[in-house]
């Protein structure tokens, strides 16, 4: 891919961000700086030049400033087979795996689970499991709101915005256990964009 030119200015103070407060553990960021290093950066990919872009937004830590890209954010979607839900049981409120996971994600058709089948990961096994971890970090789980109405989206949950994570590690309390375990849950992206044929840069 060639460079690509990029134009016009942010919504945003750029001092603010180089003169940022390190007691906040940010650091700073140049953003006229990291606009030109991009804008003069041939890319491989459409992906490789969103991704960089999307990481220099982000990077600045602001909730008031972000970057999707919806020609890959709308048309890929991490779809890991553990879809997890908040539950109160005993009057504790913790995370869990749906425990009719099978028959939910059967729903998305032979492709899919049939990935899962190929490479010998069994999908019932973390089913109505409970989630002590997420990559190492306490997990909690948080709704997003869509239309006035509570909604998440299957199998999204910490993930990255583009399609490229290859598994997910999970520390575990299966149904029928006691002991947390770790379990590596692999990720399958789905494409829900028009078909297209591949073609030279």
């Amino acid at each position: 891919m060639s460079s690509t030119s990029i134009h016009g200015d942010f919504y945003t103070s750029g001092d603010y961000y180089v003169a940022s407060v390190t007691e906040f553990g940010q650091p700073a960021v140049y953003i006229r700086d990291e606009l030109a290093r991009i804008g003069s950066t041939g890319y491989a990919s459409d992906h490789a030049f969103n991704t960089d872009l999307f990481d220099l937004v982000n990077s600045l830590n602001d909730g008031h400033t972000s970057s999707y890209t919806y020609c890959v954010w709308e048309t890929f979607h991490n779809l890991l087979p553990a879809p997890a839900i908040s539950l109160e049981v005993n009057g504790t409120q913790e995370v869990y795996i749906v425990a009719g996971v099978v028959d939910f994600i059967s729903l998305c058709g032979t492709e899919y689970t049939g990935y899962y089948a190929s490479i010998g990961f069994n999908s019932a096994r973390p089913a109505g499991a409970c989630v002590v971890s997420i990559e190492g970090t306490p997990c909690t789980r948080t709704y997003r709101i869509n239309g006035g109405n509570y909604s998440q989206r299957f199998g999204d949950l910490a993930g990255p915005v583009f399609p490229d994570l290859d598994n997910l590690t999970m520390e575990l309390i299966l149904a029928n256990g006691t002991e947390p375990e770790t379990v590596v849950i692999p990720n399958l992206p789905g494409y829900l964009g028009q078909p297209f044929t591949d073609a030279a840069l």
